[in-house]
């Protein structure tokens, strides 16, 4: 209900939404982004449990507040993509998941997904 009132739009308009995507039951629902379009993306819960990975870097920036949502920090980010070699104004996207794993792509190259230890 908060976040519908941050994005500016009411629960009959996100249920509404929610139908015109096929969900009619929103249980099935693991996670809605209000984008900056004005769409709603809808992600649904997955049988084996597959999760949503945080945007972690986006044209060269830390979406810092991502990175703290999901537990880790930007020090965190920024020694991972040192020890794989990246500069970060290189790094154009990076997702991270609730393990610790980042996906980081370049302009030139996708590094692997291996996570710290």
């Amino acid at each position: 209900e908060k976040n519908c009132a941050k994005a500016k739009i009411d629960m009959n308009e996100f249920l509404m939404s929610c139908r015109k995507e096929g969900y009619f039951d929103v249980s099935r629902i693991h996670t809605a982004i209000f984008e900056p379009n004005g769409m709603i993306s809808i992600f649904p819960k997955t049988e084996n449990g597959d999760e949503i990975p945080s945007v972690a870097v986006l044209d060269g920036k830390i979406m810092e507040n991502n990175v703290i949502n999901a537990g880790f920090s930007r020090e965190y980010v920024e020694k991972t993509l040192d020890e794989r070699g990246c500069l970060l104004p290189d790094v154009f996207f990076a997702s991270l998941r609730s393990d610790g794993t980042l996906e980081i792509f370049t302009r030139s190259k996708v590094f692997p997904k291996d996570k710290l230890e």
